[in-house]
């Protein structure tokens, strides 16, 4: 009885335990379905995914599993965002496996670093090609007389041109800046010596100052070219550099019309004097003092300048000179007088008064005074002689020359001296 009470309850106790092995399969598809679910859902916000399914090729032996070996609750997701997530679920000695894996950058950004990259790349590989080839850049670039440029320190044709050389190199801005600073010096300065010197520095200057100009513009070409290989750059560098004809003569119209309007506002201003020596050298004339001078009767002196006299003086001025005369009551040469003319055939101040010092002299060194009153410049000396004492000035305005003389007789009113001075404080230039 009890024997059969036995075989009966372990007949239960098998079915049982048969009924729940066969439960598993259905367990471990529910939870692949899960998983599986999941992979479409991550798939679908990550784009990629990797899929390892070993529910197919796992072979479940109902019998080894025993009851405590069953577990319902599945395995959690491990999640790694730079990364993948990877879930796995296990059932004994069942497993299922489901890998995700993606990129924290989407495609336009990975495509954005790519190009990046290669366009570094390619500026590098660009780069070190290009500077093998700078001295043949530089080469096509100066064209006529590379290796004179490139070897020897003086630059004759700078020398002598200055900035029309400049022009002829095709460096316009620093021509321009050249030929400012030569007007200044040879208007203004009017030394020959200093304009000598300056010339000099120019020819020592040109070649280097050429080829810092002519490699800033190769390195320009270069940025700017970047797709094109090294023949077609020598061509940019050869079209770009080299001389240019037209270039010159466009220089040499402009610096002419600069200077005439120069000129002109100078002029309208009144201080054209300043600038008066400018074509002095270009076929100006100077004639030679002998002891006579012809006026030029075509200038109105009272169109040049201006001038203040004492009462005292008796006016016997015309359009082309000032006179003045101021006379005492004793003696035979009693008298002081003023003349203030334009000679002809005279184009330089400094000049005139220098032979009319010599001339008057004997060749006896006398000294010859420059001095600035009223931004005229006068050139000026004084004759003593057995009769009294007379003062030369002469100054340049439009390259016409102007005289002012001044005669003290030896019994001249004693107030005489003192109006020299003032008499020519008061000349203004119109």
């Amino acid at each position: 009885m009890n024997d059969s009470n036995n075989r009966d309850l372990s007949q239960k106790n098998n079915n049982l335990n048969y009924n729940r092995v066969n439960s598993i399969p259905d367990r471990i598809d529910s939870s692949n379905r899960v998983v599986e679910d999941s992979s479409l859902t991550l798939n679908s916000l990550y784009g990629t995914s990797t899929t390892s399914n070993t529910n197919e090729n796992t072979q479940v032996n109902k019998e080894s599993i025993q009851p405590n070996m069953i577990k319902n609750e599945p395995q959690q997701s491990a999640v790694n965002s730079s990364v993948g997530i990877n879930h796995t679920s296990e059932q004994g000695s069942s497993s299922t496996s489901q890998s995700f894996t993606f990129s924290s950058l989407n495609h336009q950004e990975q495509n954005q670093v790519q190009n990046s990259n290669y366009q570094h790349l390619f500026h590098q590989n660009f780069q070190s090609t290009m500077q093998g080839n700078d001295e043949e850049l530089l080469k096509a670039f100066i064209g006529n007389n590379y290796e004179s440029i490139i070897t020897k320190p003086f630059n004759f044709a700078a020398f002598f041109f200055s900035s029309l050389y400049l022009f002829y190199r095709k460096m316009f801005g620093y021509a321009l800046v050249v030929f400012v600073l030569n007007f200044v010096v040879l208007n203004l300065i009017k030394n020959f010596t200093v304009t000598a010197i300056f010339n000099v520095i120019i020819g020592l200057c040109a070649n280097k100052l050429y080829i810092f100009y002519a490699r800033k513009k190769i390195e320009k070409i270069k940025l700017e070219n970047t797709q094109k290989d090294i023949a077609e750059i020598k061509k940019i560098c050869s079209n770009k550099g080299g001389v240019s004809i037209g270039l010159t003569i466009l220089g040499f119209i402009i610096e002419v019309v600069s200077t005439i309007i120069i000129l002109v506002i100078m002029l309208t201003l009144g201080v054209a004097s300043i600038f008066g020596n400018l074509f002095l050298n270009l076929g100006g004339k100077n004639g030679t003092y002998n002891g006579v001078m012809s006026l030029d009767s075509s200038v109105n002196m009272n169109q040049e300048f201006s001038i203040t006299v004492p009462s005292q003086f008796k006016n016997d001025s015309t359009s082309s000179e000032y006179q003045y005369e101021y006379t005492s009551s004793s003696g035979g040469f009693n008298k002081c007088s003023i003349s203030f003319t334009s000679p002809e055939d005279f184009s330089n101040a400094e000049d005139l008064i220098r032979q009319i010092a010599k001339y008057e002299t004997d060749n006896n060194p006398t000294t010859v005074t420059k001095n600035s009153i009223n931004n005229i410049e006068w050139y000026w000396f004084t004759l003593n002689d057995s009769f009294g004492k007379k003062y030369y000035y002469g100054t340049t305005k439009n390259n016409k020359v102007f005289l002012l003389e001044y005669e003290i007789q030896e019994d001249a009113p004693s107030d005489c001296e003192q109006y020299q001075q003032q008499i020519l404080n008061s000349i203004q230039a119109k």
